[in-house]
């Protein structure tokens, strides 16, 4: 097996399959591979085959999980989770909603990697809800479980 990243090489060996299949590990997200494959044997090296190509592309977080609000501090909630496991996260997106509500198109706060959050200045006495996202360069995840909390 071998691989470049120009069409048509030139090509470094990258494996030795002896079967119809092989996985490239360690590559670079966006960045196109091209692929050739040669038959060995006793008698020598085939030419060889068709070229193809493929892109690996990042992989969207897994959401946060966990998430549980709790107030803490009078028009205060405190909200916790358990970041994604995904490797790569770089921002969380927290998503706020009254209750009854429906939650925003775009996050209601934006903060680096973390797993804690202190939403201030809310209305005491009135219900929230929240979701959490993890966010990467491949994008935004699917939203954590919802948690739902009242501020003193």
């Amino acid at each position: 097996m071998k691989r470049s990243t120009v069409s048509g090489g030139p090509y470094t060996t990258v494996g030795s399959p002896s079967a119809t299949s092989f996985t490239n590990t360690g590559l670079t997200n966006g960045t196109t591979y091209f692929y050739v494959v040669t038959a060995v044997n006793a008698s020598g090296e085939s030419g060889n085959s068709s070229q193809v190509s493929a892109t690996p592309q990042a992989v969207v977080p897994a959401p946060p999980t966990g998430l549980t609000a709790s107030p803490n501090k009078p028009g205060r909630l405190s909200l916790r989770w358990t970041q994604s496991v995904t490797p790569g996260v770089t921002q969380n997106g927290i998503y706020r909603r009254t209750n009854p509500g429906s939650y925003p198109a775009s996050p209601t706060a934006t903060i680096p990697s973390n797993t804690a959050y202190q939403d201030n200045g809310l209305t005491r006495g009135a219900p929230y809800c929240y979701v959490v996202t993890a966010i990467s360069g491949a994008g935004s995840s699917a939203q954590s479980n919802e948690s739902c909390g009242t501020p003193k």
